[in-house]
């Protein structure tokens, strides 16, 4: 898959081993055989859903966001617990020197996040592994946080992502974020607050009918 930019949206993982991944403050990746980087784009990773990557947005000011994201893992086989994960950053839609990560503790303590830096054919990732345990079937962990300067039009979107298995430097599943949807009120709070609302509108006519007898 290709990116606005046309690069390869693909994590670093799928294309060097694991201990070939740089941080942003060290040097970028370097550039991989051609041969490797057409079998990953053509074979692409299993998309089968096992883990839902949802995300809301905050507006720090400016063209300045914060993403928080929620992983789920709904259970589905082969693979559990989930212990790593990549989130993409096109450097054409995000400032990549502006990537700073937010998450609060405990969770910061219990996972290492790293920031990865984008070349001439990969773009930036958000990069995290459990330092312990992961998410097991069927819960959630929320909190994982970035900040970043958004340089496209309108507000930040869906990004693309990545799961990967223990011991497995090659992506699991790939998928696509989702915003969280906002909070709704119940079926049965609507009815209560429609009928208040003609609760007091026909108190208020009956007052005015009154005052003017």
């Amino acid at each position: 898959m290709l990116t606005s930019a046309m690069k390869p949206d693909a994590p670093p993982s799928l294309l060097s081993a694991e201990g070939q991944r740089e941080s942003m403050d060290r040097e970028a990746f370097p550039l991989l055989p051609a041969v490797l980087l057409a079998v990953c784009l053509l074979t692409g990773v299993p998309t089968a859903a096992a883990a839902k990557l949802s995300y809301s947005l905050t507006h720090v000011g400016g063209d300045t966001w914060e993403y928080r994201y929620t992983l789920t893992h709904d259970g589905t086989p082969p693979w559990a617990p989930i212990e790593a994960f990549a989130i993409g950053f096109d450097p054409a839609l995000y400032n990549e020197p502006s990537l700073e990560i937010t998450t609060p503790v405990p969770l910061s303590t219990q996972w290492d996040e790293r920031l990865l830096a984008s070349s001439l054919v990969l773009n930036a990732f958000y990069d995290v592994e459990a330092l312990a345990g992961g998410i097991a079937e069927g819960e959630s962990t929320n909190g994982f946080s970035v900040r970043v300067e958004w340089l496209g039009a309108g507000i930040p979107g869906a990004q693309n992502f990545w799961i990967f298995s223990p011991g497995n430097p090659n992506p699991v599943q790939q998928g696509q974020t989702r915003l969280e949807a906002p909070e709704s009120i119940p079926v049965g709070g609507l009815w209560v607050s429609g009928l208040l609302v003609l609760v007091l509108v026909f108190a208020a006519g009956n007052r005015l009918r009154a005052g003017r007898g």
